[in-house]
């Protein structure tokens, strides 16, 4: 997206791999704009790479349970083209150059790591939730990284997937079919054996644990 600028608002979250912002756009709309540093020869794995791919992908296939992605970013410049950055107080600062994804904000979204309550009060999440990784299979991506802090129940109680910075997908090479049965169906064993046991009985789900 060339002459890209918009405008900061606030930090939603900034790991090691990617910073996650919440940006408004000239015209006001909001979007959430996922910063990842420079490629480093020593590590293969590029989170930024993997990840618009996915996107690529899911767009392709109309998956709705996952945030639109609107296209990729350069950011060379950071104080013109990321207005109000110098309230953004972040290491990834430092980098002359930044790629990013601009996504959909979801409005009044939690993950279900911080509230696993969702799923008690209404047990269809539970379908939907391996309904929408389903989904995400169908359109060739493996999520790779299927955690509560990665999937998001809106005010709809509709499930978003989202991070698919660990992802594989078909577009970029074979994947063993055999490894989406087997996401899938741990899916649905740590929801079946952990989650709804751990609510009967009154304890911290232990994927809650691996989640955080």
């Amino acid at each position: 997206m060339p002459n890209f600028t918009c405008t900061f608002v606030r930090e939603i979250q900034t790991t090691s791999a990617a910073a996650v912002l919440l940006v408004a756009l000239p015209d006001s709309t909001r979007r959430v704009l996922k910063l990842f540093p420079p490629p480093r020869p020593s590590c293969p794995r590029d989170p930024f790479l993997r990840e618009s791919t996915a996107y690529a992908s899911l767009q392709q296939h109309s998956v709705a349970n996952v945030p639109r992605c609107h296209g990729t970013i350069e950011i060379t410049a950071l104080r013109r083209q990321l207005r109000g950055s110098a309230a953004w107080h972040s290491a990834f600062k430092q980098h002359q150059r930044l790629r990013g994804l601009l996504l959909d904000f979801i409005p009044d979204a939690t993950t279900l790591m911080a509230a696993p309550e969702r799923l008690l009060q209404r047990p269809a999440l539970v379908d939907a939730v391996v309904a929408g990784l389903e989904r995400i299979h169908q359109a060739g991506v493996l999520h790779q990284d299927t955690l509560p802090r990665n999937i998001m129940v809106d005010a709809h109680d509709r499930v978003w997937w989202i991070d698919f910075g660990c992802a594989l997908s078909t577009a970029a090479g074979r994947i063993d079919p055999r490894e989406f049965e087997a996401e899938l169906e741990a899916m649905r064993d740590l929801l079946r054996e952990d989650v709804v046991p751990a609510a009967r009985e009154g304890r911290t789900p232990e994927w809650w644990i691996i989640g955080a």
